[in-house]
């Protein structure tokens, strides 16, 4: 084994001299004094000398021992340790992935406690004078240094204080930072890189490598994973249907859950949410996902549902649960588009006598979205429009120029094509039909309820040149007997667009005048609505909470809580969008927060979710063959450092200090109690 200090050498010889020069300095120097005869006195000072050299010197070699071992205590020696270039200083860079699946147990201990001692090992083996820095590989990755620094005892802390969080790890954004250290260290000086991680695949096999690892850079990737693919079961997503909900109103809840293991998984899942409490037994497939589904009823009252489903938990619970936040409103917005009022004829009658709809006429659409837009007449450009408006939630309601139509097809999905109108001839008429029966929008009208507002007639619709059949993802709601499509919804982002293709003037339709109509219109536009999206949700670690400040309160007026109670400090943030709004300080984690008045905090402004990232619940590697040098695993990384494993001398420094003034403070006790031989005997 090679002994080692960390310090140069001369450090210990300037303390060793110090025993030595104090030894001098004291040294007596009697004084001349007249005396008759000399002779008696230097046969006693001659065998004073026999006896007290060898004890001077033994003395003066005992201290110098102890302050040469307290001097190499303070340098801290060790033994043990790689042969290295004294005069070379090492740079030593370590990624450390800290994304949810590192919290997985895989083996014995979960995947970040191994993580963390391979790192502490790595740590332990450099010298005071090399030089590292630790990057923290989460949403938004973080070093604790600008550049590698002499600080093995503030790493040794970071790690100590670094988990798994419940987030994604932006694995590309780690690396490429600490690629771009190495690269700014001075000329002449280089750095190893060190990527510890169980490399998941969802965060790590998209990378590429080739243009992110330069070759003259030296990277370990050091992998922690024992096993290539872990079983666990999750809840991957949880959606509304509608995203808002009208008090009272009938709720779709859908929960998706997914397993890794190679056998089916039955669990048992629960859906709380306020007085709700309810459960259904889910049997999940080997390595794929199910969905389930709950029919309830939104409450009478409040502003807003937080609906929590779970299933029981496992060897990794962080995903075992998750939320959405239904809000609910007592009316809803509608706005008109028609360049004349008359022109929307019953559509118009009908919507102003919702009792729930807010409805406004317009000449276009608005800034915001509403939650309905009923567009009278629009032309194909028009199309463009309504679709943005549907992506950010509205569905939109599009009735048809029937006398000059350019925007049915492309209402549809289609590309712009133009639809002729078809005008019944002498006393015919059209009837309809439901061509999807199990769709929400007529699950107020079982059996044959809307036969009289089907059979009521028709008199003008598009026919030539209208598609007979929706894309994809489009749904036919009613079909003419004749197999032309009166009312088609296409899905758009987080709403829909629906084609119309039934006129709204008295004198081409009886549908006015059927006390089924304001019904059906009503139920069309409220069971359209799409489900929440989870696009919609905040990426832990990374997004931010915010809450828009009320018109009638401060910034100052509001605090941000935690589902433990504690209160997270905010700051404000202007937008151009939502104007003056109080952001979270920190990226949020997985949990329920809420916004409440300080005053009185019993009142929520507003409450918000943030759930588990659905990506990290699938707990598999990736093909760690793709990775530029070799992969090791955590045990022959461990291996190799044991095998250099350095032990810290300074304990036994001191102890042999102690040891020597021990030793001195004896021999001088010894010397001082001992008759001298000139010493008159009793």
């Amino acid at each position: 084994m090679q002994f080692f200090l960390a310090n140069p050498l001369y450090w210990l010889l300037a303390a060793a001299l110090i025993p030595l020069i104090v030894h001098l300095l004291a040294r007596s120097r009697p004084k001349d004094r007249k005396f008759s005869s000399l002779y008696f006195l230097r046969e006693v000072i001659s065998r004073q000398v026999r006896i007290f050299r060898p004890k001077n010197r033994l003395l003066l070699l005992l201290r110098t021992l102890a302050m040469l071992a307290l001097a190499a205590a303070f340098l801290l020696p060790y033994i043990g340790g790689h042969v290295s270039d004294l005069s070379h200083v090492r740079n030593v860079i370590i990624v450390l992935d800290t994304s949810a699946s590192m919290g997985a147990a895989d083996g014995q201990e979960l995947r970040m406690a191994q993580a963390e001692q391979t790192v502490t090992k790595i740590v332990n083996e450099l010298r005071a004078t090399d030089k590292i820095n630790l990057i923290s590989a989460g949403a938004r990755p973080s070093a604790l240094f600008e550049r590698p620094e002499q600080a093995r005892q503030m790493v040794l802390r970071e790690l100590s204080r670094l988990h798994s969080a419940g987030e994604e790890s932006d694995a590309a954004a780690a690396v490429r930072l600490a690629v771009e250290q190495a690269r700014s260290l001075p000329e002449g000086q280089s750095a190893e890189i060190y990527v510890v991680s169980d490399f998941q695949a969802s965060n790590w096999a998209a990378l590429d490598y080739a243009s992110l690892v330069p070759d003259k850079i030296p990277v370990r990737w050091v992998s922690v994973a024992q096993s290539p693919k872990l079983a666990n079961t999750y809840i991957s997503a949880i959606s509304t249907i509608p995203a808002k909900a009208l008090p009272g109103q009938p709720v779709t809840v859908n929960v998706t859950l997914g397993q890794c293991g190679k056998a089916p998984v039955r669990t048992t899942l629960h859906l709380e949410g306020g007085s709700l409490r309810t459960s259904q037994v889910c049997e999940i497939p080997a390595n794929g996902t199910t969905t389930a589904s709950f029919s309830i009823d939104a409450p009478t009252s409040g502003s807003e549902w937080v609906l929590t489903a779970s299933t029981d938990p496992d060897a990794f619970p962080a995903d075992n649960e998750r939320r959405t936040i239904l809000p609910l409103n007592d009316r809803l917005s509608c706005q008109a588009v028609a360049a004349d009022p008359l022109h929307l004829g019953t559509m118009l009658r009908a919507l102003q006598s919702i009792p729930f709809l807010d409805c406004q006429i317009a000449s276009g659409p608005g800034e915001h979205a509403p939650d309905f837009l009923i567009w009278n007449a629009p032309a194909a450009e028009d199309v463009a429009v309504m679709e943005e408006k549907a992506r950010e939630g509205a569905v939109v309601l599009a009735i048809p120029d029937f006398s000059n139509d350019t925007a049915a097809n492309a209402v549809m999905g289609y590309k712009p094509a133009r639809a002729q109108l078809q005008v019944a001839e002498n006393d015919e008429k059209w009837t309809l039909e439901i061509a999807a029966p199990q769709d929400r929008v007529f699950r107020l009208f079982p059996d044959n309820t809307l036969s009289p507002l089907l059979t009521s007639g028709v008199y003008r619709r598009l026919n030539n040149g209208l598609q007979r059949e929706a894309p994809q993802h489009a749904t036919v709601l009613l079909r003419y007997a004749d197999g032309v499509p009166a009312i088609v919804r296409r899905p758009v982002g987080r709403g829909a667009v629906i084609l119309w293709n039934i006129p709204v003037h008295p004198m081409d339709t009886r549908w006015g005048s059927s006390p089924l109509y304001l019904p059906f219109v009503a139920e069309t536009l409220t069971a359209s609505r799409m489900a929440s999206d989870a696009a919609d949700d905040i990426q832990p670690g990374a997004g931010y909470l915010s809450c828009v400040v009320p018109p009638n309160l401060g910034a100052r007026d509001i605090i941000l809580q935690n589902d433990q109670g504690e209160l997270l400090s905010t700051r404000e943030v202007k937008e151009a969008r939502r104007g003056m709004i109080l952001q979270s300080e920190t990226p949020a984690e997985p949990g329920l927060y809420t916004w409440r008045r300080k005053d009185d905090p019993s009142k929520i402004l507003a409450t918000q979710a943030v759930n588990f990232p659905a990506a990290e619940s699938v707990l598999e590697t990736m093909d760690t063959s793709v990775l530029p040098q070799g992969i090791i695993t955590h045990k022959e990384e461990n291996d190799r450092l044991d095998s250099a494993e350095r032990r810290d001398l300074c304990p036994w420094c001191i102890a042999l200090a102690l040891l020597f003034l021990a030793a001195e403070l004896l021999i001088c006790c010894r010397a001082s109690g001992k008759p001298s031989d000139n010493q008159p005997t009793p």
